[in-house]
Formats: C-alpha cells, structure tokens, sequence
C-alpha cells in the first residue's frame, strides 16, 4: 500500500507489487511542502482541513 498523493521517483507501476495506492488519503501537497524538509517543524500541529 502507498499512501501519497506523488508516485514515487524512479519506481515504476508495473514493478511494484501494491494492492492499493490511496492518494486521496494522503496529505495535500502545502502540508507536505511545508514540513518534508523542515525537521524544526515537525513538533507543530498541521493547519486545520478546509471544509
């Protein structure tokens, strides 16, 4: 199972064995802009979903 709204760099679909790819439940793209390379961040609450 991958959980991301992003295939993966350098794999290939047909490669892989996964039953499931759910981007829809993975974090929008701000989110995951906002604390992938930013460790420092990593203790802060996440904005709420809009909605």
């Amino acid at each position: 199972m991958l959980v991301d709204r992003a295939w993966p760099r350098g794999m290939r679909k047909k490669d892989t064995h996964l039953d499931e790819w759910l981007r829809g439940v993975a974090p929008s793209s701000e989110p995951r802009k906002r604390y992938i390379h930013e460790p420092s961040r990593y203790h802060q609450v996440p904005p709420p979903l809009p909605g």
